[in-house]
């Protein structure tokens, strides 16, 4: 059996096939799916106190500003993101537990210049808190394993701080 290539019949298959993907993505770029895509872009949710809440199911590490602590409740830095400012006094810091950070920060960065102490609060109903990690300036990690104590954290730049003194609460 011989089998003959006819490059003109090739060409037109070509040529129809990249029509039919061209029409199918125009068709899709105006569907509902495509449009919630365009939509769950990164966007700003609002700002309480100087942090700002970001959401997007997309990684949007790129969003976190220099001199912030940004932690997200996805990991891969998806998810609802909130964006510190640095509180830039030793071991004063924000907490945040009733919210949807509290023991679900999967994704961190410390974009600041200094170093936090992240901490949990004691499951007794009490404001007791205790240390549970140690973060360095420029920490960052996409799958955290600090997900499921974290409450709040503090700036403390040679890890020497016992009592955590939170100036912020976000709900």
């Amino acid at each position: 059996m011989t089998v003959t290539h006819h490059p003109s019949r090739t060409r037109r298959t070509a040529a129809v096939l990249a029509l039919a993907v061209a029409l199918c993505a125009a068709f899709l770029a105006g569907s509902p799916a495509a449009q919630a895509a365009t939509a769950d872009a990164p966007h700003l949710i609002t700002t309480i106190n100087g942090a700002q809440i970001w959401h997007s199911t997309e990684h949007y590490s790129y969003k976190c500003p220099v001199d912030r602590i940004c932690i997200w409740t996805g990991t891969d830095f998806t998810g609802y993101g909130i964006f510190y400012p640095d509180a830039a006094v030793q071991c004063h810091g924000w907490r945040f537990e009733g919210s949807v950070w509290q023991d679900h920060t999967y994704s961190i960065w410390n974009r600041t210049t200094g170093h936090i102490t992240i901490w949990d609060r004691a499951h007794d109903g009490s404001y007791r808190y205790s240390k549970y990690g140690y973060l360095h300036n420029n920490y960052i990690w996409g799958s955290t394993p600090f997900s499921y104590i974290m409450d709040g954290w503090v700036d403390d730049l040679n890890n020497t701080c016992t009592t955590p003194t939170f100036v912020h609460h976000i709900t």
